[in-house]
């Protein structure tokens, strides 16, 4: 038995499928450049320096820093770094090391130097 369908709510569904196939679109640009602007330049875990360096943006990700499980290195983080320089009001700053980016205050690299002036 097929069921039949007036041209009235074919015509209405046609319309609003097609207008969520072009806000979908713009929503999802939004969000990206919302979740990029958080950390403004910021390093990535996967190119150059920054991949040589072993930094992860997340310090407490166990997958994310495999280099980091040492008891010793528990308390190690980017904010406590002498590379890193904390930007007021901001849970990123720039690295020495990685020029031009900017890096997660709860991050951490393999060059990690306790800064004396930091707690």
């Amino acid at each position: 038995m097929s069921k039949i369908i007036s041209r009235r709510k074919a015509l209405t569904n046609t319309l609003a499928l097609t207008g969520v196939a072009l806000i979908a679109p713009l929503v999802s640009k939004t969000a990206l450049a919302q979740k990029a602007a958080a950390i403004p330049n910021a390093a990535s875990e996967t190119e150059g320096v920054s991949k040589a360096l072993g930094y992860c943006a997340d310090a407490d990700k166990a997958t994310a820093c495999p280099n980091r499980k040492q008891a010793a290195r528990k308390d190690q983080y980017c904010k406590n770094c002498q590379f890193y320089t904390a930007v007021s009001g901001q849970d990123h700053g720039p690295c020495q090391l990685i020029p031009g980016k900017n890096v997660a205050a709860k991050g951490w690299c393999n060059s990690y130097a306790r800064d004396p002036k930091k707690s």
